[in-house]
């Protein structure tokens, strides 16, 4: 699609006018929109047959109870610093 947008729509450089400037916009977010929609209907609804193994759905949950841990724990840190100052602050 970049590809698509870069050479096939922009071949000469010209000045673009708020009106194109806003219609190029709305295709674009219908497109991500689409897109969004379409990853939705696999994954929710199973359109075109398509059918995520419970093992799957285990991985991804503890994948991200995984990355949601490590990216708050520096702001637990952060929290509850109690006056001892970045240089002072142990990590286990």
């Amino acid at each position: 699609m970049l590809a698509l947008d870069l050479v096939v729509l922009h071949r000469e450089s010209k000045q673009m006018s708020v009106r194109q400037a806003l219609g190029r916009t709305v295709v674009w977010i219908m497109v991500a929109l689409s897109f969004a929609g379409l990853v939705y209907g696999v994954y929710e609804h199973h359109w075109f047959g398509w059918r995520v193994a419970p093992d799957a759905l285990l991985v991804i949950g503890i994948i991200a109870w995984v990355s949601r841990r490590e990216s708050t724990a520096g702001m637990v840190d952060l929290c509850n610093d109690s006056g001892r100052g970045i240089a002072n602050r142990t990590y286990a």
